[in-house]
């Protein structure tokens, strides 16, 4: 009734080793199993900490601005070859030079150079904020970059952002310097 080897319904069959053939099979499942779940983890935590995808047709165009305060003339190419030539970012982080310089600092260079800009200002649930800087586009909407190290970032509300959980946006709408059609002031005409 029952097999000699105290099993039920199982017959012995000898275990066979696998050959080098299949074991490099393995190891090509390993590798690829490795690279895919790295990939992922790279695409997840970029986006936890951008807020953008790293493939950019995964992205797609928003708009953050009111149409009265967008550019209808730069292109997303002109922004970007603007950030390229921007040394903000090459200025060291630290105590008397921060975000809100940095900012600001890109901010005007843009506008000498006839690139719309805008400083946001995020707002978290804590107390202190965050400042970047927007460049609206008439092609890819509304570009966020990250003054500080030039990265393309894409910061969301009820989303973390820096590790930290954004609240709400402020844009601040002025010109840094004046824009007028009066002629330049110079300093050194005398008075007599």
């Amino acid at each position: 009734m029952f097999p000699s080897n105290g099993r039920l319904g199982m017959q012995n069959s000898p275990k066979k080793k696998p050959t080098k053939t299949q074991k490099v099979i393995d190891i090509i499942i390993y590798v690829l199993v490795g690279i895919i779940l790295a990939a992922f983890m790279y695409i997840v935590y970029y986006h936890e900490s951008t807020g953008l995808y790293p493939i950019s047709l995964l992205n797609e165009p928003a708009n953050f601005l009111p149409p009265k305060m967008g550019s209808q003339n730069q292109t997303y190419e002109q922004v970007i070859d603007f950030v390229r030539s921007d040394d903000t970012d090459k200025i060291e982080f630290g105590t008397g030079f921060n975000c809100v310089d940095a900012t600001f600092r890109m901010w005007r260079n843009a506008t000498w150079k006839g690139i719309s800009a805008y400083p946001i200002v995020i707002q978290y649930d804590e107390p202190l904020g965050h400042m970047i800087i927007l460049f609206p586009t008439k092609d890819q909407g509304d570009i966020f970059i990250e003054p500080q190290n030039d990265w393309q970032v894409r910061p969301r509300v009820t989303q973390n952002y820096n590790g930290r959980k954004v609240r709400g946006f402020y844009v601040l709408d002025y010109d840094p310097i004046p824009l007028d059609n009066s002629p330049p002031y110079d300093f050194n005409i005398r008075n007599e």
